[in-house]
């Protein structure tokens, strides 16, 4: 008797609880829709005039009076009845899309992991083989020298007897083109860049004036004079 009596409770209050629930109105909005401020959290203020307001504090978990979205959806995911059919396409149609863009983020993740592991292993063979060629190269040249090194030796004592001849006679140029210039500047008393007759008279140069003058315009030039010691110092030689 007992047992018969707590069942006809128990059926009565689930019947009663079923018809208050099927009497509330549906939730219609979606979770943006209420959001009013943009501040990603439903406060009661914003939804107090909207049938969500009766469910409220269920869907509230942690009881702070605002609804996140991650309670709205674990709301609805439990109880889809109380949401209008629009309400729940809309719903659907979000999840796809995030499900949608998680997927995608996650195959391009994969995709740059891939990426980036092929060109660390190209660039750590590279760096290798490299090596490996740097090193062959070097043994080469070592073992090059060890053989040739007396020829190394003596090529390079040649290379700076070359070098030392190559110095003496740039600087017996210099001191050649310096002394010339130096007997040019003594000539060309007015400093007009040329030498007269005149001039040369006065230098004791003038038996040479005619020999110097190659282009025969009675003055002596720089260069003509240049060229004339060189020609001296060439025959001395």
């Amino acid at each position: 008797m007992k047992k018969l009596t707590l069942a006809v409770v128990i059926s009565g209050a689930l019947s009663t609880a079923a018809y208050a629930h099927n009497n509330m109105e549906k939730i219609g909005s979606t979770f943006n829709s209420l959001d009013n401020n943009g501040d990603q959290m439903v406060s009661m203020e914003e939804v107090k005039d909207a049938p969500i307001s009766e469910y409220f504090e269920k869907i509230d978990k942690n009881g702070d009076q605002s609804l996140s979205e991650n309670e709205y959806v674990t709301f609805y995911d439990n109880n889809p009845k109380a949401f209008s059919d629009q309400v729940k396409e809309d719903i659907q149609l979000t999840k796809a899309t995030v499900e949608a863009d998680m997927d995608k983020v996650a195959k391009q993740s994969r995709e740059d992991m891939d990426y980036q592991q092929e060109n660390i292993s190209a660039t750590v063979e590279e760096g290798s083989s490299e090596m490996t060629q740097g090193m062959r190269e070097s043994n080469t040249m070592e073992h090059a020298a060890k053989s040739h090194g007396q020829d190394s030796m003596n090529q390079l004592e040649q290379d700076r007897d070359t070098e030392v001849a190559y110095m003496d006679d740039n600087m017996r140029q210099s001191e050649d083109g310096m002394a010339t210039h130096k007997a040019f500047e003594m000539m060309d008393k007015n400093g007009d860049g040329h030498v007269t007759e005149d001039e040369a008279s006065e230098a004791d140069v003038i038996a040479s004036f005619n020999e110097i003058d190659q282009n025969e315009d009675n003055k002596i030039t720089h260069s003509e004079f240049q060229e004339y010691r060189e020609s001296e110092q060439a025959d001395e030689e």
